[in-house]
């Protein structure tokens, strides 16, 4: 069963022994932490080592934009990534479509009578790009599994219940062209001309708060498949009795961490849970740290490892 934000705090006044075990902290108290709590995962997630992973997403990319933002109120409403550590481009153009598709109640299968495996259609490989539809949400989806017959593709989300005239295209192993992230803001003011049209090959990314911002260079004056490769962040918790999905250590890390912060509200003495909360936080940077790969031009050591 999958433990909630509440489970966390009372065993955090477990921990510092201002309750008893399994009781719940109420009103003031709860909330005091709750607040706390929030404020730690604002902490973590200014450490790259305690990022919770990578992920891969997928966007569309308006024609002629200079920029995009990732954010609460950003072009893209997501949680703001960290860092954009890589990103591709791919063409939206394809020779499998329709305009006619459906999606189920609760699912994520979007079906239009046709056989996308005797099409060509690879799960994992490809996407398919939902341009609009009655009660669906138009943007790019992975497809996860390629159904016997004419029983549909599955997605990776639910684009919607009950869609109906779903407009799409699949795109068979796009193509993509990758963007060098590496620029800074000094190489975007010295761009003599930020409208050259063309595929963007190079982006600098502004971590700025509340929305990331990315700049593009050249401009696609076209609808543009758009992958980044980001650092996902522990998101801001809304509400005491919201279920946690955490990887492994980061419950502990939390917990920990909230006890040790709590703990002088509370008449303890802070110092003797800095120690447990300190070897929380080192579990999960250890599981998150990554060897570098090397690499040698002495010719008789060539290659990576």
């Amino acid at each position: 069963m999958m433990p909630t934000c509440m489970d966390l705090i009372t065993d955090a006044f477990a921990e510092i022994g201002n309750q008893d075990l399994g009781q719940p902290p109420t009103g003031e108290d709860a909330a005091f932490a709750f607040g706390r709590l929030n404020h730690i995962i604002e902490s973590f997630n200014a450490d790259e080592l305690l990022i919770v992973s990578e992920q891969e997403d997928l966007y569309v990319l308006p024609a002629n934009s200079t920029f995009v933002t990732f954010g609460a109120s950003g072009t893209y409403t997501v949680t703001r990534p960290l860092a954009i550590k890589d990103a591709n481009s791919f063409s939206l153009s394809a020779t499998i479509l329709g305009t006619t598709g459906t999606t189920g109640t609760g699912t994520s299968i979007l079906s239009d009578g046709k056989d996308f495996g005797a099409l060509g259609v690879k799960a994992t490989r490809d996407v398919v790009y939902i341009l609009s539809g009655v009660n669906v949400t138009p943007g790019i989806y992975r497809i996860m599994a390629v159904g016997a017959g004419t029983t549909g593709l599955a997605l990776e989300t639910n684009p919607g219940d009950n869609g109906s005239a779903v407009v799409y295209r699949v795109l068979v192993d796009p193509a993509r062209t990758p963007i060098e992230v590496g620029g800074d803001r000094d190489w975007w003011a010295s761009l003599r001309s930020r409208g050259t049209t063309g595929t963007p090959e190079q982006a600098y990314y502004n971590a700025a708060f509340p929305n990331g911002e990315l700049f593009l260079h050249p401009v696609a004056n076209v609808d543009t498949g758009l992958e980044i490769f980001t650092e996902t962040q522990l998101g801001q918790i809304a509400d005491m009795n919201d279920d946690l999905s955490l990887a492994p250590t980061y419950y502990d890390a939390l917990m920990y961490n909230l006890a040790w912060k709590i703990a002088p509200a509370f008449g303890r003495d802070a110092n003797v849970y800095a120690g447990m909360a300190a070897r929380a936080r080192d579990m999960v940077k250890r599981r998150n740290q990554r060897i570098p790969r090397l690499s040698t031009d002495c010719p008789s050591m060539s290659g990576r490892w």
